[in-house]
């Protein structure tokens, strides 16, 4: 039996399609997730309802009032 190694592009695919997983999960279930925007680096709060709210955090790692 022959077993091919996972490439990187292979890894990366895999655990993009569990975040879609979840989101879906989160979203069907009317729970909220929190994602990082790269290009913006800021973090948002994504609702059960696709509202997506910015959250602002304090350098110690708290979460600050909404912005």
């Amino acid at each position: 039996m022959a077993t091919t190694e996972m490439t990187d592009d292979m890894v990366v695919q895999g655990a993009r399609a569990a975040v879609r997983i979840a989101l879906a999960k989160n979203k069907a279930r009317g729970v909220s997730s929190v994602v990082y925007d790269r290009k913006t680096k800021t973090l948002y709060e994504i609702r059960s309802d696709g509202q997506r709210v910015p959250i602002r955090a304090e350098c110690d790692g708290k979460r600050a009032e909404e912005a």
